[in-house]
This record gives C-alpha cells, sequence and structure tokens, in this order.
C-alpha cells in the first residue's frame, strides 16, 4: 500500500483547489506576458478540473502586465522632447486595470468586458431581469472601449483605476464596503532600535515588493537617532539599496534630499518618504494624519514604547520589530488572499475566502424552549463549519 505523506493526508478530501500566482510567473523578466508558463498552468488547471476538483485562479500578476502596456504606449504618444524629461511612476491601480483585462483577453480567450455578459441570454429565463441589463450594460460599455484608440482607453481605465474613485465610492455608498484606497504604510524606528534589526527591516520594507500595499512608504525616526548618526545610517541603506529618498521638513534639511510634496502618497515603486519626529507620540499623531490605517511597525527594543504603539496606531495590522510586508493573507494562513479592509466591517486587514462568507446558524431540537430560561443551563463547545 502506497505511504502517504502524513503532512499531504488532507488533500485526499479536497473538493477546492485555489491557485495564486503573481507577477512574476505570468511575465517574462522584460514585463512581457510570459505565453509559455501561462499555456502550461492552464493545461494543469484544465487536468485538475477534469479530475473533478473545482479549480479557483487568483492572480495578481496585473499590475505588473498592465505596466508594461502602459509603458509602451505612453512611449509610441510621446515626442522626444518629452522623453528627455524624469518620468514619474505610473499609478498602481491603473496598471491592474489594464492588465488584468490582457490577462482576461489571454486566459479565457474573451475581449474586454465580455466575461460580464456572455451568458446573459441565459439570465432572463430565470427571471434575473436586473442582473441581465447589468450585462447588456457592461457589453455595451466594452463596446465603446473597444472603438477608442489606445491612448483614450487607457485614460479611460486609469480613471476607473484611481484612488479617488475608490474612496468615493466607500464615502458616498450606504452599503458596507470592504478594501482600502491606499496602502501608506509606515515604519518608526525608536531611539532603543536596534540598528541591525532596524536595517533589516526597513530595506525588507520598502524593497522586498515596492508596488505592493504592505510596502513602507514612510520611515519616521527618533529626534535621538538624528544626533547619534543613526538617521544617516538607515538613509544610506535604503540608498545603497536604490531607493530614493524624499525628506519632510527636518529630514530633508538634515539629510540634504528633497522635500516630498505630500506626506500622503504612496509610491509603489523603490522611493520613500523620511522624516523625523520627537517621540512615539509624535510618531502615532503621524500616523493617524497621514497614513491609511493598512500597517504600520515600530522598532524598539523598549517594551512599553511599543505597549503604546501597538495599542494607540489604529490600523488593520500594527507591528512590533517585524517588517510591514508580513500583511497578507496568505502569510496570516487566511489562504489566498482576495484583498485588504482598512475598514471595520467585518473584517479588518488581509482577507481571505471566509471574510467574504456570512453565518448561518442552524438548531436541531428535540421540543426545547426558552421560558424564561427556566431550569436550563447553557454549555458551548466549538462545532465544526460546514461550507
Amino acid at each position: 500500500m502506497e505511504t502517504v505523506d502524513s503532512t499531504r493526508a488532507f488533500v485526499k478530501n479536497v473538493k477546492r483547489v485555489i491557485v495564486k500566482v503573481g507577477t512574476a510567473v505570468v511575465t517574462r523578466a522584460d514585463g512581457r506576458l510570459a505565453l509559455g508558463r501561462l499555456g502550461a498552468l492552464c493545461e494543469q488547471l484544465q487536468e485538475l478540473n477534469s479530475q473533478g476538483y473545482e479549480v479557483i485562479l487568483v492572480t495578481s500578476g496585473a499590475v505588473g502586465v498592465g505596466r508594461q502596456r502602459l509603458r509602451y504606449r505612453k512611449l509610441l504618444n510621446s515626442s522626444f522632447l518629452d522623453l528627455q524629461k524624469p518620468q514619474t511612476e505610473l499609478d498602481g491601480k491603473a496598471c491592474a486595470a489594464v492588465g488584468q483585462n490582457g490577462l482576461m483577453e489571454v486566459l479565457h480567450g474573451e475581449r474586454i468586458g465580455t466575461l460580464f455578459h456572455c451568458d446573459a441570454n441565459k439570465w432572463a429565463s430565470i427571471g434575473e431581469i436586473d442582473a441581465r441589463e447589468m450585462a447588456v450594460a457592461a457589453r455595451e460599455c466594452s463596446r465603446r472601449l473597444q472603438v477608442l484608440s489606445s491612448q483614450e482607453r487607457s485614460k479611460i481605465l486609469q480613471d476607473i483605476a484611481s484612488n479617488k474613485l475608490v474612496s468615493q465610492i466607500k464615502a458616498s455608498t450606504k452599503i458596507p464596503v470592504l478594501g482600502h484606497a491606499d496602502g501608506i504604510c509606515h515604519v518608526y524606528v525608536d531611539k532603543s532600535a536596534d540598528m541591525d534589526m532596524a536595517k533589516h527591516i526597513i530595506v525588507d520594507a520598502k524593497t522586498d515588493y515596492p508596488a505592493a500595499c504592505n510596502a513602507m512608504e514612510t520611515l519616521l525616526v527618533h529626534k535621538d537617532l538624528a544626533q547619534n548618526g543613526g538617521l544617516n545610517d538607515l538613509s544610506v541603506e535604503l540608498q545603497t539599496k536604490g531607493v530614493s529618498l524624499y525628506g519632510g521638513p527636518k529630514a530633508s534639511s538634515l539629510l540634504k534630499i528633497p522635500e516630498a510634496r505630500t506626506f500622503h502618497h504612496e509610491y509603489s515603486s523603490l522611493a520613500c518618504t523620511v522624516e523625523v519626529v520627537e517621540d512615539v507620540y509624535a510618531a502615532i499623531d503621524h500616523i493617524h494624519q497621514h497614513g491609511s490605517a493598512h500597517t504600520d511597525s515600530i522598532i524598539t527594543e523598549d517594551q512599553e514604547v511599543a505597549e503604546v504603539f501597538l495599542r494607540q496606531v489604529d490600523s488593520a495590522a500594527v507591528f512590533h520589530n517585524a517588517s510591514t510586508r508580513f500583511s497578507d493573507g496568505f502569510r496570516f494562513g487566511l489562504g489566498a488572499e482576495v484583498g485588504i479592509s482598512t475598514g471595520r466591517i467585518h473584517a479588518r486587514g488581509p482577507v481571505g475566502v471566509e471574510g467574504l462568507l456570512t453565518t448561518k446558524w442552524l438548531a436541531r431540537g428535540s421540543g426545547q424552549i426558552v421560558d424564561g430560561d427556566k431550569s436550563i443551563v447553557y454549555s458551548h463547545k466549538d462545532l465544526t463549519q460546514q461550507g
């Protein structure tokens, strides 16, 4: 009898397989789609499907694909004089909007928007009139997109994907929204921090995946470190890794670096803002004023200061002596992450599939009644949840 690895014994009872792939899988080194790898992936998923598994493909590679496409279009539509100017980093959400359409086209063999209406004619027979009308509207929108020029289409998609639109939706809707508009994550280095640890953490938080929403965008440093050389050491460590630094009023003067236009900015690239603060309370105030309630971290050996930070920073994830990059559904053990929520209903922080579900309670009795809770003793135990 074949011996089964005890750590994988659960696989025999699996009915659904969720596959998560990222930019490194779906794109080549030059940013173009890796069609060979995508083809092999599709074959493997089809094989799983033919074996009776329900397969869900989750891809975060849209940002990489979109960035390559937008840069190519910008190159085609730029004059020689334009190309001599400093190039600004493309908005991450705009890249995702453009890239996702490319992935949909490859993986499904369909054009923009067709996934929303391909079965619209079937819905009418079961009375889903509203859904059908929405699908038809999506079809019309996709047709209009297809007749626009590449430049016009890119502009529309950038507007659709903007942080401003996400913020407006969250602010104006009466429906609870799970999501976040920005990922402005802070790392605060306290005066009692282990400096070697601090260097490792800030480099990882910024450079591990600069475009991720959990990457460090602002480095806050205690004022004492500006006097003893710690601030300079931290800035040099980042610069040697290729990170461009922009300073607040204090840091820009001390480090002789360009001043940041605003503290509320998500670079999504190898760049970050640096500022000097008085103490942990000033750091907390700064985070609440300029942050996005996503993920913030403190580096300190002082446990009391750490507890103040952990308890008072009102963000979805708050860390002590750890990189902000750990704020991730997979790393939290939630499976494939479907998003991160900075709100308070009902899931907060990284959200897995379970975070999108609600609970239905089933009770099987034999005539029990409450009757004012007379002669009743309640006991509780964990029950197996059923999907």
